[in-house]
């Protein structure tokens, strides 16, 4: 699947803070609803749906960044995702990131209390004062496209990003080295 094949958001109008248009299909279209519209240069302008109209396909597309509607013109048709599906896309789509082939070894985690149990993270910065250190806690990783897991017990080889990002080389193969969101297909 490419940009091409995704449903569209088609503007009319730009009226204060928010685009106004229609929609292609009804797919990802809801009052409220987290939405990223594909612009020139694959960009993705993040917002929220309003004034949705299911009978007469229209909406708004409101950016969560007001400035960002210098990306859009009238008569023109853009692709639009889901917050779900969306970040996925700009993950699969940003050349600007670069990925190695990395072999996951556990690191230290931070572990603290919750109401009826304990919440275990990685370490990042100071330990917070009800934190306890676990000697090499954060044992695995997820594929952010298919959840796949990497450690040293299930795969232990993955292609990492920085600042944290983990995909699995099957992924990494399918879906980032062509640019492919065939993913969303295999997701529905």
């Amino acid at each position: 699947m490419t940009l091409d094949e995704l449903p569209t958001f088609i503007v009319s109008d730009l009226e204060g803070d928010r685009a106004v248009g229609s929609f292609s299909e009804p797919r990802w279209v809801g009052e409220r609803h987290i939405a990223c519209v594909v612009v020139e240069g694959k960009r993705f302008v993040w917002g929220r749906l309003a004034q949705v109209n299911m009978e007469g396909g229209t909406l708004a597309f409101v950016p969560d960044r007001v400035d960002d509607l210098r990306y859009f013109n009238c008569g023109r048709s853009y692709p639009r995702l889901d917050g779900y599906w969306g970040e996925l896309a700009e993950l699969v789509l940003d050349s600007s990131k670069r990925w190695k082939e990395h072999r996951f070894a556990p690191v230290d985690a931070v572990q603290f209390p919750i109401d009826g149990g304990r919440m275990l993270g990685k370490i990042s910065g100071d330990i917070p004062a009800d934190g306890t250190v676990v000697q090499g806690g954060w044992d695995h990783e997820h594929c952010e496209i298919c959840w796949a897991t990497i450690s040293p017990v299930d795969d232990p080889i993955g292609m990492f990003s920085e600042p944290d990002q983990w995909v699995c080389c099957n992924c990494y193969q399918r879906f980032i080295v062509p640019q492919s969101l065939g993913f969303i297909v295999d997701g529905q």
